[in-house]
């Protein structure tokens, strides 16, 4: 099982390296990877991170939540928070990496986890415009589920055991779920 942690803060900055002692808590729940994201609350800019489990090959990938990125301002107030270790299980490539992001980087989310019905999910939701995949991962299942019909109904279509922290960069509301 992967382990997740994160952190929020009203006011004020989050402490980096205390995001960073608790993934390094949970590295025996995920040595295959390991990633942050720092996210401000009120722009919604955000910075990934890597750490020194994270492999080479998440560093190169082209996907927007690969560590190394930065979306949006330069010094922006990091409030948000979220630690990932992965424990590689349903995709095994770089596009598995986590903390995840839909493609505008607006929703962000840690999970732990599986969907057992996530393959029948991801099939109705690419009959719509919106949903583009580019992993095998059921975390993106989620992120494309919470965007098309909200917080609500998406959980309610989950057939499995999980637990969640979800950024809604729109909304500026945390999603906990366990």
């Amino acid at each position: 099982m992967c382990g997740i942690a994160g952190l929020y803060r009203t006011q004020g900055r989050i402490d980096l390296g205390r995001l960073g002692h608790m993934a390094a808590i949970l590295r025996h729940r995920g040595p295959h990877d390991e990633g942050m994201v720092l996210i401000d609350p009120g722009s919604g800019h955000a910075v990934t991170l890597g750490g020194p489990d994270t492999p080479r090959e998440a560093y190169q990938s082209p996907h927007p939540y690969a560590p190394g990125r930065r979306h949006g301002a330069a010094d922006p107030s990091f409030g948000v928070g979220f630690a990932h270790r992965r424990l590689s299980i349903v995709d095994l490539s770089p596009a598995g990496h986590q903390p995840m992001c839909d493609p505008r980087a607006r929703h962000w989310i840690t999970y732990n986890g599986e969907i057992y019905n996530y393959v029948e999910l991801r099939g109705r939701a690419r009959g719509t415009r919106r949903a583009r995949f580019t992993s095998a991962s059921d975390t993106e299942v989620i992120l494309a589920a919470y965007r098309r019909v909200g917080p609500s109904d998406c959980l309610e279509r989950f057939n499995g055991m999980f637990a969640l922290a979800l950024w809604d960069g729109d909304a500026r509301r945390l999603l906990l779920r366990a």
